[in-house]
């Protein structure tokens, strides 16, 4: 029975900080925007030079 517990606490307490990671992402028009001509140029980059 410990060993169960031991094993849902030990779950449990791995699982928290991962989800509250996202929890505080900042999503403005701004940012959006920045991520988005990041990704844009990124893609176009890789066209380019396929294989490097």
């Amino acid at each position: 029975m410990k060993r169960y517990l031991f094993i849902i606490i030990l779950f449990v307490c791995a699982a928290v900080p991962m989800t509250a990671q996202y929890y505080s992402v900042n999503y403005d028009k701004r940012t959006v925007a920045e991520m988005t001509a990041a990704f844009a140029s990124e893609a176009a980059t890789e066209r380019i030079m396929p294989n490097r």
